[in-house]
């Protein structure tokens, strides 16, 4: 019970430190540039918050520790961060419903004319721009002169043969076919590009590679990154017994077990949010001995004394999400997840002494017969990075080794493990 107290305290720690920051309202101003309405460029830094919309306003400062400055799409011609461009632009938006349930009947689209940041695709002799909103309808945009032109789509219902279909208003292709005329076979592309972002940067690479026109800028599809390093370090695993399956083996203490562990991991970082969110995968090689004692004692003369014996070592694979956030130049990061281990060797024994008058006896058997091969649980940890070093305290919990349905055998384990990137 008295581990089972400390494993939930330390949950609880693990969870409060990490959650009594403000790691979703943190700031994170990195290099950028504004372009102001008079077309100068002003270098500083920009609040990067790798946005999945479209951001409405912006804070800039021209150095780190300088006073920030709010902008809006009227106040600026656009700006810069990462390999992220947004021009400022006034346009007109379609407002129409875009999922099935909200469509109507009507064809004819609902604009409105705004402000918005717009973010560039592609942009040089030919030009794409997205515009996203907070329900991730996505918009797109196309560029002459210097007007920026909605490309015209919308999703409605139309009843046919006593049954209500959905339908399309695709005047966008008219206007692609227009817009993109100088590549000769452009008409037999335009017959599979869809209203959306994939489909429609299919069909702008295909333009600029079949007319080599001048091309300034083209987003990148931002991708997953992958780590991969070696972990070395201790575990402190504490064995229980839960059951009737025997008399003794609930009964015994077992005592706490310091072994070394070692392994390599292998983690995916997840794209569009900053580097924050990530999958962390580890293969460790992991062991225990549990050694206890237990005195089922009638009187003087008639006791007898019980001490079982185990020692296992397992490959263990951990499967985790990571989450981390910056403190200066060290990250703190959260892992959550689940733990299989598969045993490699296992020796389990019971001593057993018995005294009955002036007789004594030492018997020496298997003290399980059934052993789980298979051992799973889920883990919890909090740790840190500085650049291609690593430290984190973890805690597991697993149903440990016994195969029988009356007897459970839970193993708690605190790590302490040490990572270098590779």
């Amino acid at each position: 019970m008295k581990t089972k107290k400390n494993a939930t305290l330390f949950i609880l720690f693990l969870l409060t430190v990490l959650f009594s920051q403000p790691v979703l309202s943190q700031e994170n101003f990195i290099p950028g540039k504004i372009l102001t309405l008079e077309n100068d460029t002003l270098t500083g830094f920009v609040d990067y918050r790798n946005w999945n919309v479209n951001p409405e306003k912006i804070y800039f400062t021209n150095r780190k520790d300088g006073e920030k400055q709010l902008f809006k799409p009227e106040n600026i011609a656009g700006f810069s961060v990462k390999d992220e461009i947004y021009r400022s632009a006034f346009v007109l938006l379609e407002t129409s419903a875009s999922k099935l349930e909200d469509l109507s009947y009507d064809p004819s689209v609902n604009t409105v004319s705004v402000n918005l940041f717009l973010q560039t695709i592609f942009e040089g002799e030919k030009s794409l721009y997205l515009y996203k909103d907070k329900s991730e309808k996505e918009s797109f945009y196309f560029k002459e002169g210097s007007k920026y032109s909605l490309l015209i789509y919308k999703k409605y219902l139309k009843e046919t043969g006593g049954r209500v279909i959905e339908n399309e208003n695709n005047k966008y292709l008219g206007q692609l076919k227009v817009y993109l005329q100088d590549c000769v076979d452009i008409s037999s592309k335009l017959e599979n590009t869809e209203y959306n972002k994939r489909s429609l940067e299919q069909l702008f690479n295909y333009y600029f590679n079949s007319t080599h026109s001048n091309l300034a800028f083209e987003k990148k599809v931002e991708k997953m990154v992958s780590k991969f390093g070696v972990l070395a370090g201790l575990s402190a695993s504490t064995l229980s017994f839960e059951g009737r399956l025997a008399d003794f083996i609930d009964k015994t203490n077992y005592k706490t077990s310091i072994d070394f562990t070692a392994g390599i991991y292998y983690t995916l970082v997840l794209p569009r949010g900053m580097g924050k969110w990530a999958v962390n995968n580890e293969l460790l090689f992991y062991n225990y001995k549990a050694k206890g004692s237990y005195t089922n004692f009638i009187n003087t003369n008639s006791y007898s004394i019980y001490n079982p014996e185990i020692e296992i070592s397992y490959f263990r694979l951990n499967n985790m999400v990571r989450y981390k956030h910056s403190v200066g130049d060290i990250f703190v990061f959260f892992n959550l997840g689940i733990s299989n281990g598969i045993i490699i060797s296992e020796n389990d024994k019971l001593i057993k002494e018995i005294k009955s008058y002036q007789i004594e006896t030492i018997v020496e058997s298997k003290l399980l017969e059934s052993v789980r091969k298979l051992e799973s649980g889920f883990n919890i940890g909090l740790g840190a990075e500085f650049k291609k070093y690593s430290i984190e305290i973890r805690y597991e919990h697993g149903n440990g080794m016994s195969d029988y349905w009356d007897l459970n055998s839970p193993v708690n384990k605190f790590f302490f493990l040490f990572g270098y990137q590779l």
